[in-house]
């Protein structure tokens, strides 16, 4: 007679479910469900360590953890989602090492409140929102630092000067005397000059202004009647020197005048007199007057270049407006 062998049981289910349940961490979810999953588990664990256990208790053991595993996972903890602080971080870091020293007091103060709000929102902040915020509130303070030696800019109105420089142009050379002419070319290069200067200060505007206005003011028209200069006239005559060195200024009947010089009395025929003397200072104040002349003659024909390559320029940006 054979026998008789038990039905074998299979336990694989059983197993797998075991496993499952395994692989959960106890973090994830609340404590008071957990707790309940962990007992199941435990019972679970049991019946498959049972050598001569039913099928029909493994079957049953393995639902049970099957449904304790669904039941806890419909209570997970409730988790917040990870915050990215180092923007924030990283911003603060940068901002400590601003030196106070270099910025005004009020703008600083803004900055070190701004530094103190965003350290507030490191430590506590539980929005990525507030966080970002807090990085862009950060800048904006950095932003608007004003550094000690810097000034707010003034603005330079150098309208009026414009103004004289587009009538000035418009004046001819030929109508006025040279050397007035030079003088207002002078002043004019000098106006140009300070209007195109984007660093110039509106003194230096208002001066430039009125120097141009005085050289065109005081222009002399070719033709106008002026006292011409006397050449050879010395610019500081000796008032005390008689004009004939021979006639006293205050000659007294009958009394013989002292000549100026003992010599005069036995005068060389060969000796030039006084007269030839002066003659011939007269003429060399004559050659350097011509001289200076010619100078200014050069000067004014370099100026007048200048002025009407200026002016040339000023009438294409003219057009090209």
């Amino acid at each position: 007679m054979e026998p008789v062998t038990s039905e074998e049981v299979d336990k694989a289910a059983l197993e797998q479910a075991i496993r499952n349940a395994e692989a959960l961490k106890k973090e994830d979810y609340i404590e008071e469900h957990w707790n309940t999953f962990t007992e199941v588990l435990k019972q679970a664990k049991e019946v498959a360590k049972k050598e001569d256990v039913s099928q029909e208790a493994v079957n049953q053991a393995t639902a049970s953890l099957t449904d304790a595993i669904e039941e806890v996972k419909k209570h997970p903890v409730e988790t917040k989602p990870e915050l990215n602080k180092a923007a924030l971080q990283e911003a603060i870091t940068k901002a400590e090492k601003v030196n106070k020293e270099e910025y005004t007091e009020e703008s600083y103060a803004k900055f070190a409140k701004a530094i103190e709000d965003a350290k507030n929102v490191l430590d506590s902040a539980d929005e990525q929102g507030i966080i970002d915020q807090a990085v862009q509130k950060l800048t904006d303070a950095y932003n608007v630092l004003i550094k000690k030696d810097t000034e707010t800019p003034v603005e330079v109105n150098k309208d009026a000067l414009k103004n004289q420089i587009d009538l000035a142009i418009t004046l001819n050379k030929d109508d006025y005397t040279s050397e007035s002419w030079a003088v207002f070319t002078l002043a004019l290069v000098e106006a140009n000059t300070v209007f195109n200067d984007e660093n110039v200060s509106q003194n230096a505007v208002n001066t430039a202004l009125n120097n141009l206005k005085e050289a065109q003011d005081a222009l002399v028209k070719t033709g106008t009647d002026s006292k011409p200069e006397q050449p050879g006239q010395p610019e500081n005559p000796d008032t005390n020197k008689p004009s004939n060195p021979t006639t006293p200024e205050d000659p007294t009947p009958g009394k013989p005048v002292a000549p100026e010089n003992p010599d005069d009395g036995n005068q060389n025929p060969n000796k030039p007199s006084q007269s030839v003397s002066a003659e011939k200072e007269t003429s060399e104040a004559l050659k350097n007057t011509s001289a200076d002349k010619n100078m200014q003659w050069y000067a004014f024909l370099l100026l007048s270049f200048i002025f009407t390559g200026f002016a040339f320029t000023m009438r294409l940006e003219k057009k090209e407006d």
